[in-house]
């Protein structure tokens, strides 16, 4: 028992660590300036905050960069707090 439970421990560890290491990737693509954190708003356009892709509202949306939302005025969802999901502004996948 305490053989899979050490298993499992070094698995969660190094699951951890390889997902921080694809952050870290992904942070210097951002940096670099070949990614950019986007945010979603609904497609009207009409109203005040922007929400991260996982937000649970189903409305019909736009894809912005969190600059751009920020720069027409729009402010984080108090649900979500608006976390931008990173995606290549090429179009690729990160």
């Amino acid at each position: 028992m305490a053989v899979i439970a050490g298993i499992c421990m070094f698995l969660a560890i190094l699951i951890a660590i390889i997902g921080m290491m694809n952050d870290a990737g992904r942070e210097r693509l951002v940096r670099e300036g070949k990614a950019a954190y986007f945010v979603r708003i609904a497609a009207s356009g009409k109203g005040q905050v922007y929400h991260s892709y996982k937000c649970g509202t189903n409305v019909a949306c736009i894809g912005l960069t969190i600059d751009a939302a920020r720069s027409k005025g729009y402010r984080p969802c108090a649900t979500c707090g608006g976390r931008g999901t990173i995606k290549m502004l090429d179009g690729s996948s990160c």
